[in-house]
């Protein structure tokens, strides 16, 4: 289904994304990262301030990761969950055909 597989894969795209985005970050708490991009002042400083920032800016990114991977988890499981079901209703659809077929045959 079309519309089932849209949402999973802008959510591959954002995962991706954050990824992508952690790669960017230079050496922690040392200014600037590799994207070019400022720091900020703090971490443009660098020091004790500037490490302190980078290591709560990674702890919220390992975070975020973590929320991530619980989520998509999550949808795995219920993608399961639901591939089950629908085996139990196929299962059920084959029995009531078999019985007809059986039917059929004790009726000649």
């Amino acid at each position: 289904n079309p519309r089932s597989v849209r949402p999973k894969v802008c959510y591959i795209l954002l995962i991706l994304s954050c990824f992508y985005s952690f790669l960017q970050l230079g050496e922690l708490g040392k200014g600037a990262g590799k994207g070019g991009g400022g720091g900020g002042s703090i971490r443009e400083a660098g020091g004790s301030m500037g490490k302190k920032q980078a290591a709560e800016e990674e702890m919220y990114f390992k975070r975020k990761e973590q929320e991530q991977l619980n989520a998509l988890r999550q949808h795995h499981l219920e993608e399961i969950d639901h591939h089950k079901k629908e085996i139990e209703r196929l299962q059920r659809e084959i029995d009531r055909h078999k019985g007809k077929i059986r039917k059929l045959k004790h009726d000649d």
